[in-house]
């Protein structure tokens, strides 16, 4: 099975004029930022708050590229995934309909990404705007609402800061989307709202100055949860603790934030996710997404003690799984050396051997597992995909 590319070099009429409008756009946006910099007087930020919107314009005249691309790499992947016994029913009804539907989604659109870009920007124009001169726009008003506009611009900065760090893990790994530009205006107006309220209420209570303001928009993230912790506190409230996506081996900070943005927030998340439809939806290799699926599952059962097992040189549900087969088999020397690692294993995590054993049972009757296991095994076939 192997994937059929169309030669990249050739640019259809249409795409043409796809180009030509992105370089319009460019230009546009250049010219709009060289007049906000004469207006407001404050030429380095506000070319600065231009720089996410001239890369994701770049940008998306590789987007389409990426999508036919991963678009045939999933097409091989479901005929495949046919083709075994049982076909797509196999636990997995209307996948293909399902699949298409998240890849139409992912479909690259320059109107989209125009608009995505324009709203972040605006947003970052408006701290411009507010820093210019030493009064900002000009508003009066007590100290504490002047003591919240100055937190609020500082917010903005390090929110900028975050955006461009997290551009360039999305660059590096070609999964820069549209909604990423959505997802950073939201994650702008936030710590906006948030450092002007930390600046004009004292929101964190005594901490303040400007490195705090700074941290608000650079950890917006953090800034939030830690509102909530105090929320908590404050109504008495409990709160329930999830398995971080970075106990996944693999899978760093700016992948995992990539993936709170299409609703995978945790490990259980990740672990319950069909394959190919989170293929679909972020862009990223087949066999990457496999190998985080697997782990992911494995996670779910054991949760922190997860390095426990890695250290026993077992990293994923697939790996539980083969041990508990070859105690299902017929040869007598692989069923006690898979008996004795399961024993082994339960030993070190502090469980008792018949919890382990029915975990490894669960894994080697879960059809994902199985699905997981047998595409794995196409390492051949299914050269190139990832």
């Amino acid at each position: 099975m192997s994937v059929q590319v169309a030669d990249e070099r050739t640019v259809p009429v249409q795409d043409r004029r796809v180009y030509l409008l992105h370089l319009s756009a460019l230009v546009v946006a250049l010219l709009f930022a060289i007049s906000a910099a004469k207006l407001w007087r404050t030429a380095l930020f506000a070319l600065i708050a231009l720089v996410p919107a001239t890369i994701g314009l770049a940008d998306q005249v590789m987007a389409k590229i990426r999508f036919d691309v991963q678009r045939n790499v999933l097409e091989e992947y479901l005929r495949w995934l046919a083709s075994r016994p049982g076909g797509a029913s196999a636990g997995l009804p209307s996948l293909s309909i399902r699949v298409k539907g998240d890849l139409e989604t992912q479909r690259p659109s320059i109107y989209v990404r125009i608009g995505s870009v324009i709203f972040l920007t605006a947003l970052l124009e408006v701290a411009a705007m507010l820093s210019s001169g030493p009064h900002g726009m000009g508003f009066d008003g007590p100290p504490a609402f002047q003591l919240g506009i100055s937190a609020l611009i500082w917010a903005t900065y390090g929110a900028e800061v975050n955006i461009l760090w997290r551009m360039m893990g999305r660059l590096n790994a070609n999964a820069l989307s549209s909604r990423f530009f959505q997802n950073a205006g939201i994650l702008v107006a936030v710590a906006m709202i948030v450092g002007f309220c930390a600046g004009a209420i004292n929101l964190f209570g005594s901490t303040k100055g400007p490195v705090l303001y700074f941290a608000i928009g650079l950890a917006t993230p953090l800034a939030i949860d830690s509102l909530r912790g105090i929320a908590a506190k404050f109504f008495d409230a409990q709160t329930v603790k999830r398995i971080p996506l970075g106990l996944v081996d693999g899978l760093e900070e700016q992948t995992a934030d990539f993936l709170a943005e299409i609703g995978i927030l945790d490990v259980q998340h990740l672990a319950t996710t069909e394959p190919t439809e989170l293929a679909a939806k972020t862009l990223y290799p087949i066999y990457r997404v496999i190998d985080w699926i697997d782990q992911a599952t494995l996670i779910a059962a054991v949760r922190e003690k997860i390095t426990i097992v890695r250290a026993c040189g077992l990293r994923g549900a697939i790996d539980i799984m083969v041990l508990f087969d070859a105690i299902s088999g017929v040869d007598p020397e692989a069923k006690e050396q898979a008996r004795v690692a399961l024993n082994e294993l339960a030993d070190k995590l502090g469980m008792s051997r018949p919890a382990v054993f029915m975990i490894a049972r669960s894994f080697w009757h879960d059809r994902l597992v199985n699905v997981l296991y047998d595409f794995w095994q196409q390492s051949e076939t299914t050269k190139g995909m990832g």
